[in-house]
């Protein structure tokens, strides 16, 4: 799925050649499927997640700069996910929505901005960004911890916007 992931299974293999190991990017095939259209006629961002229940910490990193955003406009979070996200911090309306595999395009469509918040540990550097690639392929504007993967997917400034891993630009 990445270079990283690819690195990690030399050095556990090394009897296994570089050329032995083919890395296929994780894709999304949303040919069939209308990208979002935006609208500016609602003054409420619409930030969201999609992703596993393992994964809902990640947004905790998201909680202080998001109640700094929603000093100076109206924001909701809305959590795509198995389980629902709370947190009792939060100084702006939360939104859980149920996965499914059948709603989960039109889901990501009600987003104005897709978010992909990650550790930058082996964890996190392990990850292929396929909610990113979701984001994209559906016509969501995104923006992303700058680690691994996400920095290859994301051209900051042109097609998304990278954070640093420190959380202090979220």
């Amino acid at each position: 799925g990445s270079e990283y992931l690819k690195s990690k299974v030399l050095y556990e293999n090394p009897d296994v050649s570089d050329n032995s190991i083919l890395v296929i990017p994780t894709c999304v095939d949303y040919d069939k499927y209308s990208a979002k259209e935006h609208q500016k006629d609602n003054d409420e961002i619409t930030l969201g997640w999609i992703g596993g229940n393992q994964n809902l910490n990640y947004l905790d990193k998201l909680i202080e700069p998001l109640n700094l955003l929603s000093k100076d406009h109206k924001i909701k979070l809305v959590v795509v996910a198995g389980n629902d996200y709370e947190h009792p911090n939060a100084r702006f309306k939360i939104e859980n929505k149920q996965w499914s595999l059948e709603g989960e395009k039109d889901l990501i469509r009600s987003f104005d901005i897709g978010l992909m918040p990650i550790e930058d540990n082996a964890i996190g550097r392990g990850k292929c960004g396929f909610k990113l690639l979701q984001y994209m392929g559906l016509g969501v504007i995104r923006i992303a911890t700058n680690v691994t993967i996400n920095g290859e997917i994301i051209t900051d400034g042109e097609n998304g916007f990278l954070v640093k891993s420190d959380n202090s630009n979220w």
